[in-house]
């Protein structure tokens, strides 16, 4: 099979106040599984969002095999073979579909399926595609009852059933376990191979990109600043790329722990927690890790409120609290990030000003019940410099604006800028395991 490139040329795209993409010049080839890193805010995303269709209003031209595409809608990347699973994959399920419905989702749009189309038929459609990722998923299950990790594949499944040519990966192993990623990483290299799959795969995770990438490019405030070969590169220098400048050697200052702030007493939620036990101490970072399934967000979701206590006590600096919601979660001085950011930690239709706030409005308010704007506003302001946003014009700005991401955003649960004090928990991987989910040390 001769080589037969995708190719991005000149491509530029603006969003208010802010240059996300600048003339940016890309490209992989059929069978090449190909690195994209950046920082936070660097474009990786928005490059692949106008080459997934998701973007119309850009500069520049893509083609396949020296041919120009018109990518202009997510329609017209699928025909031309390009798929993408967001790191939002909420985003592209239905909740409500089964898992075989969202699997041939497009299909069934696009009347691929031809004929009376049964239940059955593409329910072996889908099974085939998931026993190719051997996924152990029932395909008659709704997709909302599926954890995220599920939810990934059952997108990854739906790109194999379309024959894609290129694969566009957003992140795909944050919310995976050890063992789930090297599965993941086994079928990313089959598919190039057997398939012939083009991969993009973007990832912070810089040694899984030295285990399955064989070129990366890197792209710095919109720009793309380099494209080469794996090979001979090392962590360090990729970095070095990403931010501009050499890294200065740091050592790593022990720290006194202070007095205990969380205290965690035999806590258990019938049929998710059993007994878990746990003390932080002022100043100190604990790190929570397990499989996916093993409890990590049950855990969190329950020092917050969310999910209520069987049984167990909750100690806050000393004193023993009964925290039934939310509220009484950010009255105390506790910020959850949660796992789905976008279905659970942000308000994306309202404006970034009413996301930074929304937990502390009342801290803004005057005794006649209106919101002070300047008052918020000069909180706004110290905040946004602390989350290194991008310098949009926060009043009219939702959080559905491209240049804003919901990981630099306080959640929407508990603005961090705001709070009393400083209990966060931070939703990615924690050391929960066995079917019981204790906690051990």
């Amino acid at each position: 099979m001769n080589e037969q490139r995708l190719e991005m040329r000149g491509i530029s795209m603006e969003f208010p106040g802010v240059k996300a993409l600048d003339d940016v010049h890309f490209s992989v080839k059929r069978g090449e599984i190909h690195a994209l890193v950046g920082a936070n805010g660097a474009g990786k995303s928005t490059l692949m969002k106008v080459l997934a269709g998701a973007y119309a209003s850009y500069e520049g031209t893509i083609l396949f095999d020296g041919v120009p595409l018109a990518i202009d809608s997510p329609n017209a990347a699928k025909r031309a073979g390009i798929e993408i699973v967001y790191q939002e994959v909420d985003t592209a399920l239905v909740d409500y579909l089964t898992v075989a419905e969202n699997i041939c989702l497009d299909m069934l749009a696009s009347g691929q399926l031809k004929g009376v189309i049964r239940r059955r038929r593409y329910e072996e459609i889908a099974e085939r595609a998931l026993q190719k990722l051997k996924a152990s998923i029932d395909v008659r299950q709704r997709v909302s009852e599926l954890r995220l990790a599920e939810k990934q594949l059952v997108l990854i499944a739906r790109a194999l059933v379309q024959e894609s040519r290129f694969l566009i990966l957003d992140e795909p192993t944050a919310p995976l376990s050890g063992r789930e990623t090297e599965q993941l990483f086994r079928i990313i290299r089959e598919l190039a191979e057997k398939e012939h799959l083009g991969v993009i795969f973007i990832s912070h995770r810089l040694q899984e990109l030295f285990e399955i990438c064989e070129s990366i490019s890197v792209m710095r405030d919109g720009k793309l600043v380099s494209r080469q070969l794996l090979a001979g590169q090392t962590k360090e220098t990729v970095v070095e790329q990403m931010l501009g400048r050499r890294l200065q050697k740091s050592s790593r200052e022990a720290r006194p722990a202070g007095a205990p702030s969380l205290e965690l007493d035999r806590i258990t939620v019938a049929g998710q927690l059993d007994e878990i036990s746990l003390t932080v101490r002022a100043g100190e970072v604990i790190g929570i890790a397990g499989l996916v399934g093993a409890g990590k967000t049950e855990l969190c979701k329950t020092i917050f409120g969310s999910i209520p206590v069987t049984s167990g006590l909750m100690r806050l600096a000393g004193e023993t609290r009964r925290i039934r919601s939310a509220y009484d979660a950010v009255r105390l001085g506790i910020g959850l990030v949660p796992e789905e950011r976008r279905k659970e930690g942000i308000l994306v239709a309202d404006p970034i000003e009413q996301n930074m706030t929304a937990a502390s409005l009342k801290q803004f308010v005057n005794r006649f019940g209106f919101v002070e704007k300047k008052k918020n506003g000069q909180r706004q302001t110290g905040s946004y410099s602390n989350c290194r946003l991008k310098s949009v014009i926060p009043d009219n700005v939702p959080l559905s604006c491209p240049v804003v991401t919901s990981k630099k955003l306080p959640s929407g649960n508990g603005c961090w800028p705001t709070l009393p004090s400083s209990y966060w928990m931070n939703r990615q991987k924690g050391s929960m395991s066995g079917r019981k989910r204790k906690f051990s040390k």
